[in-house]
């Protein structure tokens, strides 16, 4: 289904492609939202997140290789608040 998505035009998809435990989704939104806000790449945040899952949890769990991310953005960015007017920011969280 991710590819679809991107192919009919949302910008980035990040699909599990596998159940993973509840505090692995938490530390994987903690994480991923914080390189996000920091204006990375989605890509170079997702693979942020997957090495602190990496580190935190072991080889022994395959959590870490779980998300999988599909993009449509050639760069990576999908939304750039760089250089926004901080009020305009907290629009958008």
């Amino acid at each position: 289904m991710a590819p679809r998505l991107v192919r009919r035009g949302i910008p980035a998809v990040i699909v599990m492609q596998y159940p993973i435990e509840d505090s692995t989704a938490l530390l994987f939104a903690d994480k991923f939202y914080r390189s996000s806000a920091r204006v990375k790449p989605v890509d170079e945040a997702v693979q942020e997140t997957r090495n602190l899952i990496f580190i935190q949890g072991g080889r022994d769990k395959r959590d870490f290789a779980t998300p999988v991310f599909y993009r449509m953005a050639k760069d990576g960015i999908i939304l750039n608040m760089a250089g926004k007017d901080p009020a305009e920011k907290s629009k958008y969280g």
